[in-house]
């Protein structure tokens, strides 16, 4: 049916097609930030269930001084995210290597990559009432790992149907993505909890339900959401193909002088004639640089070490505070609900941010960008602690920018991947890029999570402000001209 209806309409319309589906499939891969809005109901569901377990009484009332209440709050919760990004780096990996080395169509890699995140999310359904680690591993693992099946197939075969517009194009897909969780946390959320009752349980710091009306419905309510995750990627994924006469810019020929490669609409690959001439001219070299790339020589060059170690210590501004925010608040903001609607419009900055970037990017040059990203990051979380000792208002402005600034990440580095390394390789060496993100959450995840203590927010707030400068000025190094010289002269 998807075929016939594109058989319809012209280049324009079509386009118009593929990157509305685009945009809604990303939407339903973006849903893992709903946990972050979850975890008390997760957590509560996780203690209910210990309860159960431990001595077979009723866990209205759970103790907050028991064993599980003191391993177990809502910022194990971020793990979560840690694994999916790991998971995620290595769906791309995956990804590329069908696409790559197999006669496999972009959109069975799609495909499978939206059923096993889905599958994830149903099978979440099953592990919150059992522990915290098997939700690490559905939720996480699981969904990552699909996530990043679909995530670079989507943005690659989406861009190819513009060459002036791809920073917009791609920040319009992350914006989508980002926007996942502003979309579906209200659905959840009110699935679980119709009546909007109050959390009536502290334990530490947290804030949980002990009504049972509320945890029973936590398991129930992500396999609805599976379902409808699911009904809107089978609508849509049979639209998202590259544009038929789009050629790869990169590696899929894999030996130099080979010619490029010609990919169809379903995105096979097919080798195009080899040129008479096996070197072009030296003013043409860095243009043919783009056909020439391998994934071997991608990963041994500098520019590919520069991007990774520049996202590497790029990533922390990306957590501490879009994930803690709360957590910091609390310390010196009384009204939960204020919190509450700080993040919500922290999240929809952060949206708004990623489609700015991609406008920003068409313009300036990437070392640009991510030099003033980096400084800006570093300034603002410098003056976060500040914020404690003035007025809420400033806390506020502070989370937005953060949140707005920091989005740039996911469009400016898979934007200049692509522009690299060409098309072919996109999915393969931006999912090592990615790896450098993943571990780098990671290392803040457990220095958050450990450190808080000795370090304290001031502390962990100024090593986050340092790491950014570092990896702003880091891209400085970023020289592309030189290394896609040497490529194409080999």
């Amino acid at each position: 049916m998807q075929k016939r209806t594109m058989d319809l309409l012209n280049d324009k319309q079509r386009f118009v097609v593929v990157a509305t589906s685009g945009a809604a499939v990303m939407l339903t891969l973006g849903t893992n930030y709903c946990l972050g809005g979850l975890s008390p109901y997760i957590v509560s569901r996780l203690l209910e269930a210990d309860q159960l377990n431990s001595n077979g009484t009723s866990a209205r009332d759970p103790h907050p001084g028991s064993a599980a209440a003191s391993k177990l709050n809502t910022g194990t919760v971020v793990w979560v995210f840690v694994v999916a990004a790991l998971f995620q780096g290595f769906g791309m990996l995956a990804s590329g290597f069908l696409t790559a080395q197999l006669p496999f169509d972009r959109r069975w890699s799609i495909a499978c990559g939206c059923l096993i995140s889905s599958l994830g999310t149903c099978l979440t359904g099953l592990t919150v009432a059992v522990s915290i680690g098997l939700v690490i591993l559905t939720s996480g693992a699981i969904f990552g790992f699909g996530q990043g099946l679909a995530y670079a197939l989507i943005l690659e075969s989406v861009t190819s149907w513009t060459d002036d517009s791809k920073g917009l194009i791609t920040g319009i897909l992350v914006s989508s993505f980002a926007a996942g969780a502003i979309v579906f946390l209200p659905i959840q959320s009110k699935i679980i909890n119709p009546e909007n009752l109050t959390p009536d349980l502290r334990i530490g710091n947290d804030r949980l339900f002990s009504q049972h009306e509320v945890t029973s419905r936590t398991p129930h309510s992500f396999f609805i959401m599976s379902a409808i995750y699911a009904s809107v990627q089978l609508l849509c994924i049979g639209f998202i193909r590259r544009k038929p006469e789009a050629r790869s810019q990169s590696g899929s020929d894999q030996q130099a002088g080979e010619g490029t490669m010609l990919i169809d609409e379903s995105g096979t690959a097919q080798a195009a004639p080899k040129p008479d001439s096996p070197i072009p001219a030296l003013e043409e070299a860095q243009e043919a640089a783009a056909t020439q790339w391998t994934l071997q020589s991608a990963v041994q060059s500098l520019p590919f070490f520069v991007m990774g170690l520049s996202i590497f210590f790029l990533t922390p501004a990306s957590i501490v505070l879009p994930s803690l925010d709360k957590a910091f608040g609390e310390t010196f903001i009384s009204n939960d609900m204020l919190l509450s609607v700080m993040a919500g419009i922290g999240g929809a900055f952060n949206a708004f941010g990623r489609l700015v970037a991609g406008i920003v990017i068409d313009r300036l040059h990437f070392r640009v960008c991510v030099l003033i990203q980096g400084l800006l990051l570093a300034a603002l979380h410098a003056l976060t602690p500040l914020s404690a000792l003035t007025h809420p208002a400033l806390y506020f402005i502070l989370v937005c920018l953060v949140n707005f600034v920091f989005a740039g990440v996911f469009v400016f580095f898979p934007y200049s991947v692509e522009k690299l390394y060409g098309s072919a390789l996109f999915a393969q060496v931006y999912g090592l890029v990615f790896l450098f993100k993943a571990v780098a959450g990671a290392l803040i995840a457990a220095v958050t999570t450990a450190g808080l203590g000795a370090l304290g927010w001031t502390g962990i707030l100024v090593l986050t402000a340092v790491t950014s400068g570092i990896g702003g000025l880091l891209i400085l190094l970023y020289n592309t001209e030189r290394w896609k010289l040497a490529i194409a002269l080999m």
